[in-house]
């Protein structure tokens, strides 16, 4: 069975504020890259 992957602009917005705050008030680079890289690893599944 095959899923269609939608991501909302809210969705969009939260990993983009979640992701300035692993960079910049964490000052967290691999983390950083660890999120993102998840969230393209889970999409694809």
């Amino acid at each position: 069975m095959d899923y269609k992957i939608v991501v909302t602009e809210d969705a969009e917005a939260d990993l983009d504020r979640y992701i300035s705050y692993l960079l910049f008030g964490k000052k967290n680079k691999q983390a950083a890259k660890n999120v993102l890289e998840d969230f393209e690893k889970t999409k694809k599944i």
